[in-house]
């Protein structure tokens, strides 16, 4: 099944079907697949009714095609998909905010002083960019102490490619004040983190690639 949609791998997920036991399986995706709205990282198995997305798209798996209305063709169509064995997929648009527009790659990216202050105490923490300071929430801080050391770890990477941090890593790791964090969590936190920089007068150091993830727009040097 082949999805023309910018938040959906090329080769994103296999579906099988092994005797009575369907299962689902994550082929290395930007987005990962999400069963009943859960990032799967190994092979589950998928019963009907089940909602499993791919990207920004979601089917109901089932297996009973009797259960199905009859498509309408209106305004609004609804689409029947029938794969082997006569068990359809009928695909839903969940309400989410639209992919940001691929931003252009630096080339040639500065040097720059980091300095991290993380309070004994917690809450949130203080970073200094050559000279020029900003104070950050927990989230915000975790977020550029993370795309910080991934710059610096990766310094044998090709600059085009270095020092990414993909959605999934951010939504896994990052210390969040919701239960299901997700992709549009992650694009609130960039754009509020990006405001503060800019406001701090340091300046948007914060580059979104599709497909690639988030990273530094800066190498630090060397403590």
């Amino acid at each position: 099944l082949a999805i023309l949609e910018p938040s959906v791998s090329r080769h994103h997920a296999h579906v099988t079907l092994d005797g009575e036991v369907w299962t689902l399986r994550d082929l290395g995706s930007a987005n990962g697949p999400y069963l009943d709205d859960k990032m799967i990282e190994a092979a589950v198995q998928i019963n009907d009714g089940d909602r499993v997305r791919f990207g920004h798209i979601a089917f109901y798996f089932i297996t009973d095609i009797s259960r199905l209305p009859t498509p309408r063709i209106g305004r609004t169509a609804t689409v029947t998909i029938k794969p082997p064995e006569q068990r359809a997929v009928v695909p839903t648009l969940p309400e989410v905010e639209p992919f940001e527009e691929e931003e252009r790659t630096n080339v040639g990216l500065p040097a720059m002083t980091f300095q991290l202050h993380e309070p004994t105490g917690g809450g949130g923490g203080l970073i200094e960019v050559d000279g020029k300071q900003v104070q950050l929430t927990t989230t915000q801080f975790e977020l550029m102490a993370l795309m910080i050391r991934r710059m610096a770890s990766e310094s044998h990477q090709p600059e085009l490619v270095r020092g990414f941090v993909r959605s999934s890593e951010l939504i896994a790791d990052l210390s969040w004040d919701t239960r299901e964090p997700s992709e549009n969590h992650v694009k609130q936190l960039v754009r509020r983190v990006r405001r503060a920089l800019i406001k701090s007068e340091i300046g948007d150091l914060i580059e979104s690639r599709h497909r690639f993830g988030y990273r530094l727009r800066a190498i630090p040097r060397p403590a």
